[in-house]
């Protein structure tokens, strides 16, 4: 790990990351069948490398397993309804740990709390089907499969070069001076004042009849050079 990855985690906070993750999220877009977004907004520096490190402990936190742990939080679920006296534990807790084996074991053992405590709604004299928790462990996770899939959109998006508002405007006064030269524009005027306006089709083909330009003229003319 490099020193400034270092010292990005320390100085963001989850919170202040996941903050960001959404800012930066919201600036890419899809074109050209790609997701992309602006170098002008693009996380760099201590974000980018805040935003790999999120990236890298998100993914760490929603690998499956450990399967002891998973059986150990259903198992303290089971032991709290006085319902499941006389059940096979072993076999209840091996049936239910295979159907939550693809969570990691952080989540089943909130969700077995959450049951314990009554805070996962269900009927509350009688244990969870492995369905229910299953589906209470999908909510549970479901923050940090959002933040991450964003955070990989946003790291996977192509940058690409976002053109500056003194850029574009030198670029249209260089069409404009080419449109004037082309003949592609006129003067008229709207009372006492002069107006600028575009030619039409018909009046471009008129003109160009009665200003004839040789290839020669045309290239000079849009590369702004002439010949000796």
């Amino acid at each position: 790990m490099r020193d400034d990855q270092s010292t990005a985690v320390t100085i963001l906070s989850p919170a202040a990351i996941s903050a960001r993750v959404e800012d930066y999220a919201a600036a890419v877009t899809f074109q050209g069948g790609v997701w992309s977004i602006s170098d002008r907004r693009a996380p760099a520096g201590r974000d980018l490398a805040a935003l790999q490190d999120r990236e890298a402990q998100l993914t760490a936190s929603l690998a499956p397993g450990p399967m002891h742990d998973i059986q150990r939080a259903l198992l303290q679920m089971f032991l709290a309804f006085p319902s499941s006296n006389g059940l096979d534990m072993q076999g209840a807790v091996a049936a239910y740990a295979a159907a939550l084996s693809i969570f990691p074991a952080w989540a089943v053992t909130r969700a077995c709390e959450d049951v314990v405590r009554g805070r996962a709604g269900g009927n509350k004299a009688f244990a969870p089907s492995a369905a229910e928790v299953s589906s209470h462990v999908t909510g549970i996770l479901s923050d940090a499969k959002r933040e991450a899939a964003l955070i990989r959109k946003v790291l996977g998006a192509q940058i690409y070069r976002e053109v500056s508002d003194d850029e574009k405007a030198r670029v249209s006064a260089a069409f404009r001076a080419l449109a004037d030269e082309l003949g592609m524009s006129s003067w008229g005027s709207e009372g006492d004042k002069p107006v600028k306006r575009e030619r039409s089709l018909d009046e471009l083909a008129a003109h160009y009849a009665a200003n004839p330009l040789q290839p020669s003229e045309t290239i000079a003319s849009m590369t702004g050079k002439r010949g000796a």
